[in-house]
């Protein structure tokens, strides 16, 4: 009996590993060799882009929203500093050279003459604030230059020192020529002019305040006739002391 049973159990065993083998695969059928056909060149992919780099590190669009407006340019048809400095200096020369003739012989000083050049001064420095004004409310693109030809800033000091010269240098010759009543209409009008150059000064000085060294070296030779002309306002600015 117990030998039946162990015979029954072997005969199941066989049938199941029979049952469970699994069946041969089946070959493929072969395939004629024909040849894949040549792709077409393609295009060689480029680097990716460094963002970090195009666009200054800039991380993500917030930056970006972060950047201020591109500034509108300079009107590149109104003079720069040195331009107007320098018209200064073409339009004073020849009225301060009627003025020394207006006074050269004290008895034929004609009081009208000299009042109405006096005038012509005020009227070219009058223009050269505003539009020195011009530039210092729009200083975007600002540069010192003439024509186009950048100046170094001792070369823009010299143009103003020479408008200084100019104008202080007339002002004593027409002062100490005149007397009376025309000496009563001309201090006023000086008075102007002094304002007005203490302006430009100031104006100048707030674009360029390296400027301030150099035109205070530079005018040593007039700080005697500033205070002749009693004009504090330039002699402030510039930090003017008399020796």
């Amino acid at each position: 009996m117990y030998f039946r049973s162990l015979s029954l159990l072997a005969t199941f065993a066989c049938a199941g590993l029979t049952i469970a083998a699994p069946a041969a695969p089946v070959p493929a059928p072969a395939v004629p060799n024909v040849g894949a056909p040549a792709l077409p060149n393609l295009p060689v992919p480029r680097s990716p882009v460094d963002t970090t780099v195009v666009t200054g590190a800039l991380a993500n669009a917030e930056d970006v929203a972060k950047l201020p407006a591109l500034p509108v340019p300079r009107d590149v048809d109104h003079p720069t500093l040195p331009e107007v400095f320098k018209t200064i200096v073409i339009k004073v020369n020849p009225i301060a050279d009627k003025l020394k003739t207006a006074v050269s012989i004290k008895a034929e000083i004609d009081a009208t003459v000299v009042v109405d050049l006096l005038h012509e001064i005020i009227d070219v420095l009058s223009v050269a604030v505003s539009e020195v004004q011009y530039i210092v409310d729009n200083p975007v693109d600002f540069v010192l230059s003439i024509d186009g030809v950048v100046l170094a800033l001792d070369a823009v000091s010299a143009i103003v020192v020479t408008v200084l010269y100019v104008i202080f240098s007339t002002l004593r010759v027409v002062v100490s020529s005149v007397d009376g009543t025309v000496h009563d209409a001309v201090l006023p009008l000086v008075a102007n002019i002094g304002a007005l150059v203490t302006h430009l000064l100031t104006l100048a000085l707030t674009l360029v305040p390296g400027l301030l060294v150099l035109l205070a070296a530079a005018v040593g030779g007039l700080v005697d006739t500033l205070y002749f002309l009693n004009i504090a306002g330039v002699v402030h600015v510039l930090g003017l002391t008399r020796p």
